[in-house]
């Protein structure tokens, strides 16, 4: 058993809430960090692991003092936001976790765990169905991840949420799973059971790609085992090669950013893993735009000087990537802080022949 394991948890709702004491029961976990932006609310009463007394509190909160109350000697860390808005460097551990109700959010998991190198497990449920399943992922150039699995369906239907079971539900609204306690349970136990193979470095551990299914209702248990997609549409497999910066983001001007690499400047183009750039806003009332350069934050909604509407940055305001060369001057001074980056983002900079991929320094509260 690895004697010093660190585990994200990510989503602490159905499944997550009855983890998360089974990580606190874990002797191997050290480390716990949980993840969800949410609050508890008089629904979740039924289905998850909570008191009355926790209603209208912070989800991370509630299971971050029970875990304390189960083992005083466990670190804990929280973070009350979504998965996508995260540095990824700050989210390197022994493994993840993942309890989460969107596609899109499994995806930027999915992504930042091949990105660092960390295996996963993801785990879900289907009330109506009586199922219970987890699948368990482990980085590699060879190996298959979430996205080997889908097809054009599953990329149409990336902002729709779904309860828990890969292929999801039609339409657009958010679905609650309705899902029972036990089952809910079921699934957690699940999880828990291949995460302790796992960080124990078991034999009977569960290869990259693999999927256990309960059918409850049936009375059937179901393995199967996915195969590396040529096809798939992450960008690759291999995790990254990462050198970690002293400079923070607030150190950092964004024209020495593109320096970084030490290549031909004009022919650079700066990347952070899993953020896009917004690159000017438009208003929902009256239409007027906006310049601007940051990189995408949830929270980021400006309001119009005019009509005082909320403004949002349309599609093509929104880039994975922008190049020096298409940066006015007014931008290159600034420092990165200013511009969205926090501690732990990892930059990569390059051209189409070379590129470095770096961490920005500093702790968690530097940028903010």
């Amino acid at each position: 058993m690895n004697p010093a394991s660190t585990s994200w948890l990510w989503g602490v709702g159905t499944i997550g809430s009855h983890v998360a004491a089974h990580l606190a029961r874990t002797p191997a976990v050290v480390r716990v960090t949980l993840v969800d932006p949410d609050v508890y609310d008089a629904s979740n009463l039924r289905g998850q692991s909570i008191g009355a007394a926790d209603v209208g509190r912070k989800k991370v909160h509630v299971q971050a003092r029970r875990l304390r109350s189960i083992d005083r000697g466990l670190a804990v860390a929280t973070w009350d936001e979504v998965v996508e808005s995260m540095p990824r460097g700050q989210l390197r551990a022994d493994v993840i976790l993942a309890c989460l109700d969107s596609r899109r959010a499994r995806q930027s998991v999915n992504e930042l765990a091949f990105v660092l190198g960390v295996p996963w497990i993801d785990a879900g449920v289907s009330s109506e169905a009586h199922l219970a399943r987890v699948d368990v992922y482990h980085p590699g150039k060879r190996n298959p991840c979430l996205e080997c699995a889908w097809d054009d369906r599953d990329y149409a239907a990336l902002e729709q949420l779904y309860p828990c079971l890969a292929g999801g539900l039609g339409g657009g609204e958010p679905a609650p799973t309705n899902a029972s306690s036990s089952l809910g349970a079921l699934a957690a136990s699940l999880q828990m059971i291949e995460c302790e193979k796992l960080i124990s470095r078991s034999a009977l551990a569960a290869d990259g790609g693999t999927q256990v299914l309960i059918d409850v209702g049936r009375h059937k248990h179901y393995v199967t085992r996915f195969r590396r997609n040529p096809r798939c549409r992450l960008p690759s497999h291999e995790s990254l090669t990462v050198e970690p910066l002293s400079t923070t983001a607030r150190d950092l001007t964004l024209s020495e950013t593109f320096g970084l690499a030490r290549l031909r400047r004009e022919a650079s183009e700066v990347h952070v893993a899993g953020k896009s750039f917004i690159r000017g806003f438009t208003c929902m009332g009256c239409a007027r735009t906006r310049d601007a350069f940051q990189l995408v934050v949830d929270a980021v909604r400006p309001l119009c000087r005019l009509c005082r509407h909320p403004m949002r940055a349309a599609g093509l305001d929104t880039v994975d990537r922008v190049e020096l060369r298409t940066l006015p001057a007014k931008w290159l001074g600034r420092n990165l802080a200013s511009l969205g980056f926090r501690a732990g983002e990892i930059v990569t900079v390059g051209d189409a022949r070379q590129q470095r991929h770096f961490e920005l320094g500093g702790t968690r509260n530097d940028s903010r």
